[in-house]
């Protein structure tokens, strides 16, 4: 049975507090990356499949939407609610571009 994802990718609780997890914040500052320089969504999702790295307990497979949620959400860079991963300059490329790819001709 699947289980839901209570924390967003990339973090933890340690001692009652969020704090980043190690190998999933590199993915996600990878999925990042790579999105500027290119890649499409899907090229992302094999990625990160290929890294062994699962999204979520009892499932190895990664998928486009999934890839999607980490590049949309603030979360990763506002600071509010978890620690920043992501720098707002970084994040504002990534949503910039996404933006400039969603926009009719």
């Amino acid at each position: 049975m699947k289980k839901i994802r209570y924390l967003l990718f990339g973090y933890q609780i340690i001692h009652g507090e969020i704090a980043e997890k190690p190998s999933e914040k590199g993915l996600v500052e990878e999925l990042y990356q790579r999105y500027l320089q290119g890649c499409s969504l899907k090229q992302l999702a094999l990625y990160a499949g290929q890294k062994g790295i699962p999204y979520r307990e009892n499932s190895q497979g990664w998928n486009k939407n999934m890839v999607t949620r980490i590049l949309e959400d603030e979360r990763y860079w506002n600071g509010k609610q978890y620690p920043p991963i992501i720098s707002k300059e970084l994040a504002d490329k990534a949503v910039q571009l996404k933006r400039s790819k969603a926009a009719p001709y």
